[in-house]
């Protein structure tokens, strides 16, 4: 995968990320806090 597409996949999930996160009423930033601390998805258990 060339640069130019990983920065346009990269883009496209960031795009992505911040339509859930305001569909559920959270600001992105709160939305990457919930997945990556402890407990979420992304974090330890």
């Amino acid at each position: 995968m060339s640069p130019a597409d990983l920065e346009k996949v990269w883009s496209d999930e960031m795009l992505s990320i911040y339509r859930d996160a305001k569909a559920i009423g959270y600001t992105a930033s709160a939305f990457f806090q919930m997945l990556s601390g402890p407990g979420g998805p992304l974090g330890a258990a």
